[in-house]
């Protein structure tokens, strides 16, 4: 049997594509309650992945609210399943990041994840689709704007509205970069404000730590 050609290739994937958008759509006309459904967070999880010479890792941490203290941290070490596409990250980065939250053993109330929400062009980006699948309030946090217009900043936080609605914040502190929160699945646009409010209007610790736990482990290999 030869070789699938380069376009049938391109068709198959293309095929995937679409079938996933589907399902961000399906997902986003579930995702996200109108009332605010977090009533006390004690810790977060928080879940990021770093990439070198062709492999990733997912790292997933606990943090406490109160204490600011990791009390645990599981990894996942593999291969990227599909590269980088605008749009279609929960392709690329869902898998081992799923794996690596559920070996986590503590409790925690909300996942943040390193990408977008319902700020994304189906309204349903990596952290509310992984939100969906672990069936956990989930909210996400990115360093880039994919979607959506930002509005006027008021004491460093600006409405992110994209097809009327609004989607999420942007954030920023002084002269920083601002980075953009946006809804996850089951949580409520006063819920992420709650979130921004929890950390002081700064980046989330619990994802930076996250990340920067990611990139040691390449470091020590």
């Amino acid at each position: 049997m030869g070789m699938r050609s380069s376009s049938s290739r391109s068709l198959e994937l293309e095929g995937i594509l679409d079938l996933i958008a589907e399902i961000q759509k399906a997902v986003a006309r579930i995702a996200y309650p109108s009332e605010e459904m977090i009533h006390e967070i004690r810790s977060f999880s928080a879940v990021d992945v770093a990439y070198r010479n062709g492999d990733c890792i997912a790292l997933a941490l606990v943090y406490e609210c109160g204490s600011g203290n990791v009390v645990e941290t599981a990894h996942v070490i593999g291969r990227p399943a599909a590269p980088y596409m605008p749009g279609f990250l929960a392709l690329r980065e869902f898998t081992p990041m799923a794996e690596a939250v559920r070996r986590l053993s503590a409790s925690w109330d909300v996942l943040l994840v390193d990408g977008h929400g319902r700020a994304h062009p189906r309204m349903a980006g990596l952290a509310t689709f992984l939100g969906f699948l672990l069936g956990r309030p989930s909210v996400g946090v990115a360093k880039k704007l994919l979607v959506g217009e930002v509005g006027s900043y008021e004491e460093g936080v600006a409405e992110i509205r994209y097809q009327d609605t609004v989607v999420g914040y942007a954030v920023k502190v002084g002269q920083g970069k601002p980075f953009y929160v946006s809804q996850g699945y089951g949580v409520s646009i006063g819920d992420v404000r709650r979130v921004i409010q929890l950390f002081n209007m700064e980046y989330p610790p619990p994802l930076r730590e996250a990340h920067l736990r990611a990139v040691s482990l390449f470091e020590e290999r």
